[in-house]
């Protein structure tokens, strides 16, 4: 797996200089608690359904967090297949090595 330094550097940029930093320690710590992180871990697009049937979470829950975490630029968006992707350098900083797939 090629991980770019770039892009993992820019993660950390954008988690330091968020205005909504607070909110987005808190939304990470979601994702980490409900193992939402580790289950985009793959980096295979997915759904809010997906996400959610996979965490064993409310869809309702995956969905609001997901548009937050891609509004913030910690996971992407496709607007043509409605599928969200966990990149593989953010994977790095927001999933432990030994809870990734």
């Amino acid at each position: 797996m090629r991980i770019d330094p770039g892009a993992r550097a820019g993660l950390g940029g954008r988690a330091k200089e968020d205005p909504g930093a607070f909110l987005a320690r808190s939304l990470v710590t979601i994702g980490c608690e409900l193992g939402l992180y580790r289950a985009m871990a793959h980096s295979q697009p997915m759904s809010a359904a997906q996400l959610a049937l996979e965490t064993r979470t409310s869809d309702r829950c995956c969905r609001e967090w997901l548009v937050a975490q891609a509004a913030a630029g910690y996971v992407e968006y496709d607007v043509d297949t409605q599928r969200y992707v966990l990149p593989r350098e953010h994977a790095v900083a927001l999933v432990p090595l030994s809870q990734r797939a």
